[in-house]
């Protein structure tokens, strides 16, 4: 919002309508993404992913994957 020079609800709204979610959301989506795809090349354990998108703690990253995808990070990894 600052680097827009809009207010936070402002740049929350127009991001809205732009991309059809919240930033949150979409940030949200983006990492998991990055994580499915390193968790698809197999040359990467579960404890070793959530630490190289950014996650601090495995629970939470766990938490954050199932909540996009629906079934844990190791799940996937094992059906793909």
């Amino acid at each position: 919002a600052f680097l827009c020079h809009t207010s936070l609800s402002t740049f929350k709204r127009r991001f809205a309508k732009i991309y059809g979610t919240s930033p949150n959301k979409w940030f949200l989506e983006k990492r998991m993404q990055k994580a499915a795809q390193l968790l698809k090349q197999g040359d990467y354990k579960v404890s070793e992913v959530y630490y190289e998108i950014g996650y601090e703690n495995l629970s939470s990253f766990i938490q954050s994957f199932k909540q996009v995808y629906g079934v844990t990070p190791k799940q996937y990894q094992l059906a793909n």
